[in-house]
């Protein structure tokens, strides 16, 4: 396959330059859709909110305050860093507990920047529950799989895995039981079903996602693989 690419600036030619535009390529693709989700991130989450009849919100950390409504909620948490990246991460807030299920694609507590935010709520974060969201979130992502594993290269695949945001509203959407639960075998698997989870966004805010998105490239082959291969 023929890639669609529009070299914008001096890094993107230095991807060319060292016979990596299909990887720019499928970077690209991801960036587009990417932003679109951002955008629309709230109309997202108040969708799958008031499906089951529960408050929704997004926060920033340091930024906002967590208002408890009467009801269970539903949430995003986005992060900035100083270098002008970010991350993101997703709850379920229990009102009749005050507690907060955290959900992190880089591993539950690896990063307790979230932890100490939502601890300023409410001193129960991911505390031990019996409540059925509790023992249903439990059941996700199990084992020693991390969704969202650190690039060890900035060509790899784990690289192109920089979707936490799709990652929160995924696993908000299995918790809650509006799809199946998924379960990925490898740090790869998991990027091909959030991939396909963002097609799936992708239609539902009517965006045309190029083709080139739903390929994943493997570093050690140098090249792009379809994520619709099983």
């Amino acid at each position: 396959m023929k890639f669609n690419l529009v070299v914008e600036d001096e890094e993107d030619q230095s991807y060319v330059d060292r016979g990596l535009s299909e990887f720019l390529s499928i970077d690209k693709a991801g960036q587009g859709i990417s932003d679109k989700i951002k955008s629309n991130a709230r109309r997202l989450l108040r969708t799958i909110a008031l499906k089951h009849d529960l408050d929704y919100t997004i926060l920033r950390v340091g930024k906002d305050t967590f208002t408890k409504g009467t009801r269970d909620a539903i949430g995003l948490v986005d992060e900035v860093f100083e270098d002008g990246g970010g991350h993101w991460v997703a709850f379920y807030y229990i009102k009749d507990e005050d507690h907060f299920i955290l959900y992190d694609s880089t591993g539950f507590e690896r990063d307790t920047s979230f932890v100490n935010y939502l601890l300023t709520f409410s001193n129960r974060v991911n505390s031990k529950s019996k409540h059925p969201m509790a023992v249903r979130a439990r059941t996700i992502r199990k084992g020693n799989v991390i969704r969202q594993p650190i690039p060890s290269t900035d060509t790899s695949y784990a690289s192109q895995h920089q979707f936490c945001f799709a990652e929160g509203l995924l696993f908000l959407e299995e918790l809650l039981g509006n799809r199946e639960i998924s379960r990925c075998k490898n740090e790869r698997e998991a990027l091909l079903t959030v991939k396909r989870y963002m097609g799936e966004l992708g239609m539902r805010l009517k965006y045309d996602i190029p083709e080139e998105f739903f390929y994943i490239w493997d570093d050690l082959a140098c090249h792009a693989v379809n994520a619709s291969a099983s």
